[in-house]
């Protein structure tokens, strides 16, 4: 709206993070209980994942604001640092509002944020691993028929996560 409303102003974000609540209603009844309970899962984390890469986002934001700021106080004379305060504390209740939601989510669901935090873990193993193979390529210390096996290979296991996440072992009902 023209920069008139604070970046922190995110209503969205409960609609998103949330989970219906009548999947909570129906989790605890006989016949719809155990889709319901697999559903509620999936969304929340779905709604975890979301708001780990919106925390990641807004700290990267940050470095970008700071940067542009810096760079401007560079080519001009003007002081924006009430401004590109006003802006960072802005994200900082963004970014502690996601954190605040993770937190909830490991302490009531600690089972869900175990699997998709190893996921997170092997996908960034993986990652590393490719970029491995690629640098080992680009300074001749391995061919690239063996390069290309190898990021097959990995590629392999990304689809496999991808396709068969870890699984969320659900605690038995009292």
């Amino acid at each position: 709206a023209g920069g008139s409303m604070p970046l922190s102003e995110r209503a969205y974000l409960e609609q998103l993070w949330g989970t219906p609540k009548f999947l909570n209603k129906l989790a605890s009844t006989p016949v719809f209980g155990r889709f319901a309970k697999q559903s509620l899962s999936d969304r929340l984390a779905m709604s975890y994942d979301i708001a780990r890469g919106f925390v990641v986002a807004q700290e990267e934001v940050v470095k970008l604001v700071q940067s542009l700021a810096n760079s401007r106080e560079d080519q001009s004379n003007g002081d924006d640092s009430e401004t590109v305060s006003v802006i960072l504390e802005e994200i900082d209740k963004n970014r502690i509002r996601g954190l605040n939601f993770l937190k909830n989510v490991r302490e009531t669901h600690p089972e869900i944020a175990a699997a998709i935090e190893t996921k997170q873990a092997i996908r960034s193993v993986l990652n590393h691993e490719r970029n491995t193979v690629k640098t080992l390529l680009n300074d001749g210390r391995i061919e690239h028929d063996e390069a290309d096996k190898m990021l097959v290979n990995v590629e392999e296991r990304m689809k496999m996560l991808m396709d068969s996440p870890p699984s969320i072992q659900l605690p038995e009902p009292i």
